[in-house]
């Protein structure tokens, strides 16, 4: 929350430290390439190395012993360098920024820089000089030539200046936010190796008791937050070594107090931010919901209109900060500023991200709220703040620190049960139980051994990945070392895989549909609410109410999916956006559902279609917009593929489709198979399509339960011509199509190949009550070329059928 150059440019998942930085907060004695190879082997990736680079430990400390005039040039200073062994060094330097005592980085002769400028002793001006004490451009670190490379006082003559120089970058995975911060990474080298890390303090007096009030109007978002009040401060320029510090790791010095908030940001990995308490309207703090439209103004000047969801920190007025995110304008800390309110608090992980989302404002504060920070760390953090505080800028702390806290609100450090020979199951070699507790001691966890070969482990509060048992086993093994389990053959017989039905199924499926020229589409499995919306379900629907997501990635993705149609529907809208037009695409894919009468989550594999437009353009005949039977006779045509022939055409009285063209596949148990249908009007408003599409969702394990896959066979095409024969049947309205086409396909009439519905007609002619269907049978043999008088008596039969079961009868007769 307080100003970073990154809360301009955006939070990174890097976090930078300088080698020798680090050295004061862990008793590392390797080589630079010795921590980058242990950082890698223990999960934290190296990004990248920036220093005078490889073959420069040439590159030495010197103390500077004396510091006098040239005799010959008013610019130059003649100064006397020790670098740890043989008499001191003469150099003539350029430069005015360095004192006796100073350490610096010296090039002796014989040795180059960059650009194969190979320094030589040569007199300067009639003054022998003996090397060269080395700006950040000289040794190509930067642009900065006004003055010399001046190193931190602990720098000892004649050691390598590289150490001092190297600076190194990490990718930290988001399950690791304990490791965004310098003591965190010490912790976890130090846990590595058996080493000691150190937490600095800096002790400070504190004056009288003064309080102002904190409310937590909104608990849920931020469910502790601490203050403490520094009066009497005086704004200025940091000190040389807290610039360094600072521009180490790519941030820019602005002031003593932001940039002690800054540093002990990367130090601690926790975010802080000062207040001009001056500015606090009322003196008072609210943690709470921002009002709806409500505005804001960040310390980058930008504006932004915040939402009810978005938590800010307020006085009796305003909003002074976007909580986790940014500090605001109006508290801004200036030159003016005397007297300080500093802020260290624990805010919900979903609530920054939805706001850092929402107002596309990325800092290096949100990025680490935003993955979890330690919420048992906030006194330490905040009075090592405090302390830096008023060394640098003077002023006094009022006693004791002030705070809110909803203990109900906060996470809560888990008790984990571990079984110390399920370690060595899973990581494939024999831990000694004694290592297994050390290691995990050296971790931060407080370890009891309840039973023989059973731990309870606490949990640290800065380590909220660690939930199951296999976190654990996680953390042994790669504390244990990769390198050092043995490598094993596989202690398993191989074999010859099966295929489960459902991804049969669907192969078969996707080849089917692939072959008649559909497009695959992939979606993610997320959703939102608003996607129920659009389909225009009620408040109770069941695919309304989805598995939630505890962390989602933006408040769009806040539940996983529970079908197939909104995902497919907004492909469609994407694509007409990109001037597509006639769409034909499917999806495969998992929804997932609330079973709330067994309180379980259940997972359902689907197949969704989805029609858009006309059929395919073609000069032999003109542009017929997709209707429902071409969604309806696609569907039975995948079944019938299957070998299913058996199913009934039932109402479908799902909300998103149009009521008249909507049905459902049911089985020969009742079970439904799948669904189809035009989509509502309004729902295509709501995802802006041009025209109503038609949708079909299979469910691919009620579908799997019919199929049997070892009779699938596949029959080469008849090279005999076919005999049709139309049916012009008269039968009750109650009477449907579905009813006289199942009969016909279960009366085994021989020769028959296909049976299609072309017609309905009602009208006077045939009377009230009645409706005429208009079928066309297509009779076809596999082995000759059938003739009329054969197939005659085939159709009266299936007629005779038809009219003894169903009372059809043959109009015109």
């Amino acid at each position: 929350m307080v100003r970073l150059k990154s809360e301009v440019s955006g939070g990174s998942s890097r976090m930078k430290f300088n080698y020798h930085s680090l050295k004061r907060y862990v008793d590392w004695q390797g080589s630079i390439e010795e921590l980058c190879d242990l950082l890698n082997r223990i999960g934290l990736e190296v990004e990248e190395l920036s220093g005078p680079g490889e073959g420069r430990e040439d590159l030495v400390v010197g103390e500077v012993l004396e510091v006098g005039p040239h005799p010959n040039a008013d610019r130059l200073t003649l100064c006397q360098v020790s670098i740890g062994t043989g008499p001191p060094k003469q150099i003539v330097c350029g430069a005015t920024n360095h004192r006796q005592g100073s350490r610096v980085v010296v090039v002796q002769p014989g040795q180059s820089l960059p650009g194969d400028f190979k320094i030589e002793e040569r007199e300067v001006r009639g003054v022998k000089s003996q090397g060269m004490m080395c700006s950040e451009k000289e040794l190509g670190l930067g642009d900065d030539h006004e003055g010399i490379i001046i190193l931190p006082q602990e720098a000892t003559p004649g050691e390598r200046a590289l150490e001092y120089l190297t600076n190194i970058e990490l990718s930290v995975t988001p399950n690791r936010p304990d490791c965004l911060g310098w003591i965190g990474l010490a912790r976890d080298i130090a846990a590595s190796q058996g080493l000691d890390y150190r937490v600095p303090e800096t002790p400070f007096p504190e004056n009288a008791k003064e309080e102002i009030p904190i409310i937590l109007d909104d608990p849920e978002g931020c469910p502790r937050y601490l203050g403490r009040i520094v009066r009497g401060v005086k704004i200025g320029a940091s000190p040389k070594w807290l610039q360094d510090e600072l521009r180490h790791i790519g941030l820019s010095p602005i002031n003593n107090v932001v940039d002690v908030t800054n540093f002990v940001l990367m130090e601690c990995g926790q975010p802080l931010h000062a207040f001009d308490l001056k500015k606090l309207s009322g003196l008072e703090i609210h943690a709470r919901r921002a009002h709806a439209g409500e505005t804001f103004v960040g310390l980058n000047d930008e504006t932004y209109t915040l939402a009810a969801d978005h938590l800010v920190i307020a006085d009796a007025e305003k909003p002074v900060a976007l909580a986790g995110v940014m500090g605001g304008a109006n508290s801004e800390v200036t030159e003016q500023t005397t007297d300080l309110l500093i802020e260290c608090a624990y805010f919900n992980p979903s609530r920054v991200r939805r706001a850092s989302s929402a107002n596309n404002l990325s800092t290096d504060s949100s990025f680490r709220f935003e993955r979890g920070v330690d919420p048992t760390n906030l006194e330490r953090v905040i009075d090592r703040c405090v302390g830096l505080i008023i060394d640098l800028a003077g002023g006094e702390a009022t006693s004791g620190i002030i705070e809110a806290k909803s203990e109900k609100h906060l996470p809560k450090q888990p008790t984990i049960t571990l079984r110390t020979e399920r370690v060595n199951t899973r990581i494939g070699c024999s831990i000694p139980k004694g290592t297994q507790i050390d290691l995990l001691n050296r971790l931060g966890c407080e370890v009891e051994e309840t039973e023989k070969g059973v731990l309870s482990v606490k949990v640290p509060g800065f380590r909220p990945d660690l939930e199951r048992e296999i976190d654990l086993v996680e953390e042994v093994a790669r504390q244990y070392g990769y390198d050092a389990i043995p490598s094993l053959p596989p202690g398993f017989a191989t074999g010859v895989g099966e295929t489960h039905a459902t991804c049969a199924l669907e192969r078969a499926i996707r080849s089917f549909l692939i072959d008649r020229g559909w497009v695959e589409t992939k979606s993610f499995s997320f959703s939102s609410p608003d996607h129920a919306d659009k389909l225009g379900l009620s408040g109770d629907h069941p695919l309304r109410h989805g598995v939630a997501i505890q962390n989602p990635i933006t408040a769009d993705t806040t539940m996983l999916r529970t079908n197939l149609t909104a995902n497919l529907l907004s492909n469609l809208s994407r694509n007409v956006n990109y001037g597509e037009r006639d769409l034909r695409i499917f999806e495969t894919g998992r929804v997932y559902l609330k079973d709330f009468e067994n309180l379980l989550d259940c997972e359902r594999d689907v197949i969704g279609l989805a029609w858009l437009g006309s059929s395919e353009k073609h000069w032999s005949a003109p542009d017929r917009p997709y209707d429902f039977f071409d969604a309806k006779g696609t569907g039975e045509a995948i079944l019938r593929e299957l070998g299913i022939e058996s199913f009934q055409l039932a109402k479908e009285p799902r909300e998103f489709f149009h009521p008249g063209q909507a049905a459902q596949w049911v089985g020969p148990e009742g079970q439904t198979l799948g669904i189809v249908g035009r989509v509502h009007p309004k729902v295509t408003e709501a995802f802006d399509l041009p025209s109503d599409p038609l949708v079909v969702e299979f469910d691919v394990e009620a579908i799997a339960s019919l199929v049997e896959f070892d009779s699938i066979q596949v029959e080469p095409p008849s090279p005999f011509p076919a005999i049709r024969r139309d049916l012009s049947l008269t039968v009750p309205v109650e009477t449907t199509a579905n009813n006289l086409l199942d009969l016909i396909h279960q009366s085994e009439t021989p020769y028959l190949e296909e049976v299609t519905l072309f017609d309905r007609y009602l009208g006077e002619q045939i009377g009230e009550g009645n409706q005429s269907l208009g079928f066309r049978v297509t009779y076809r043999s596999n082995e000759k070329t059938l003739t009329d008088e054969e197939i005659k008596p085939i159709h009266q039969d299936l007629l005779k059928s038809l009219n003894e079961q169903l009372g059809a009868t043959q109009r015109g007769m």
